[in-house]
Order: structure tokens, then C-alpha cells, then sequence
């Protein structure tokens, strides 16, 4: 399916109401397969990355008309089974960062940090985000957080950068 199919396929998507167009929708993702499906999660992926409040009950009605389109993802792959459950818990937990900051203090650079300071794995360190892609990241990485593992989304205040030559 190319570009123009894609953009198709998003508008019949926004547009479905009855159970005939998600029976239509079903269909296109069956014989789309894997390669329009995993485009089509890349595209909800960009929506949940840029989202600031005032989109997000549209987001979560393209999750919710998505699942209704795809109902069984792990039929198209196994790699899919839980897409639904990760898409929607990534922008629950955007949100939850969204309410924590207020729109006045997101200026800037940000970035995301996740540690487990009882383990001897490095320091993960996501910088030179804008804050909807941090807050995105935030929602990402909470999902498999593991005991004692942290995660901080933090602005940056002063730096300091070098490069090798």
C-alpha cells in the first residue's frame, strides 16, 4: 500500500462508525498484512509522540478505532499481540507527565534518564528531546520498568558540549 493508500486508509479510519466500514477496515489490514500494519503503528507511534492535551481525546479515539479495525493484532504477528495495551498505557503515561508540567515550564531541551542503581547495567540517557517527545519516551519506557529501575524526564538547564576530532 503506498502513501496516498496510507493517508487513505488513516481518514477511513477517522471516519468509521458503522460495523460494515470497520468490516472494510478489517479487510484492508488482512490484505495489507504485517508491512500496513507496522506501517500504520509507526503513524499512532508519531500521533502519541506530538500529542500535547488538547489532542488527546483524539489520540485516544484513533487507539480505540484502531483496536475496533484490528481486534486481534497477534494474528497479523505475535510481535503485535499487546500493541493496543502498549499504545494506550505510552499515553496514559504521556498524560500523566503532560499534568505534571505545567505548558509554561516545557520550553527547551529535555531528556529522558532510566537507572538501576543496584545493578551493574549502564545508565540509559536520551537527551536533545523536545518535551512532547520526552514525555512520549517517559510513557515508553515506564511500561517495562523493573524493580528498582527508575526513570527521570527532566529539563536541561545549562550544558556543556564537546566533540572529538
Amino acid at each position: 500500500m503506498n502513501r496516498m493508500k496510507i493517508d487513505t486508509l488513516l481518514t477511513k479510519l477517522e471516519q468509521a462508525r458503522t460495523d460494515a466500514e470497520y468490516a472494510d477496515l478489517r479487510k484492508l489490514f488482512a490484505e495489507g498484512g504485517y508491512s500496513l500494519f507496522s506501517r500504520f503503528v509507526e503513524l499512532l507511534r508519531n500521533e502519541l509522540k506530538q500529542f500535547e492535551e488538547m489532542q488527546a481525546e483524539k489520540v485516544q479515539e484513533m487507539l480505540r478505532k484502531g483496536r475496533l479495525a484490528v481486534p486481534e493484532p497477534g494474528s497479523i504477528s505475535p510481535a503485535w499481540s499487546s500493541i493496543w495495551e502498549e499504545l494506550e498505557r505510552t499515553a496514559a503515561y504521556k498524560m500523566e507527565a503532560l499534568r505534571a508540567i505545567a505548558p509554561e515550564d516545557r520550553k527547551g531541551e529535555w531528556q529522558i534518564i532510566i537507572d538501576n542503581p543496584f545493578s551493574h547495567e549502564p545508565i540509559i540517557c536520551h537527551p536533545g528531546l523536545t518535551f512532547s517527545e520526552a514525555s512520549y519516551y517517559y510513557g515508553y519506557f515506564r511500561l517495562n520498568l523493573q524493580k528498582n529501575e527508575f526513570i527521570r524526564l527532566q529539563r536541561i538547564v545549562s550544558m556543556l558540549t564537546t566533540s572529538g576530532s
